[in-house]
């Protein structure tokens, strides 16, 4: 039986790969910005290997990773929350889950979203 490998998505930003077949893990490097035409590149990715109507997203931030100003904005309206399920986000350092926070309270995501400081807890979480 031939095993069937991965979809993985790799650029100098980011890492996208499918945990277990059915969660979509997004690494994003070390000291990188996230541009909206980065964000297009991981969106076309994810049209082609979503298989469900609905995914669950793990996004791990490297330390020092941000997105551009406006860049989440535009991705989310391109129809990229319609495809997720869950979502859950790793944030390395105290600051940047704060800031993350801030940013789900004001903006109020239409499907269950948590921050977490462990792969593994968002992980547990993802698969409720």
């Amino acid at each position: 039986r031939v095993q069937m490998s991965e979809p993985t998505l790799e650029t100098n930003k980011v890492k996208i790969t499918l945990l277990d077949n059915e969660i979509f893990r997004v690494l994003v490097k070390e000291n990188v910005e996230l541009e909206i035409s980065d964000l297009d590149n991981n969106y076309f990715f994810f049209k082609e290997h979503v298989s469900a109507e609905k995914v669950p997203f793990l996004i791990i931030f490297g330390k020092g990773a941000t997105t551009a100003k406006g860049a989440a904005d535009t991705f989310n309206g391109m129809g990229s929350l319609k495809m997720k399920k869950k979502e859950a986000l790793v944030l390395a350092t105290l600051p940047h889950r704060i800031m993350a926070n801030l940013y789900l309270r004001f903006s109020k995501p239409t499907h269950p979203t948590k921050i977490f400081s462990k792969e593994e807890d968002a992980i547990v979480w993802l698969k409720e």
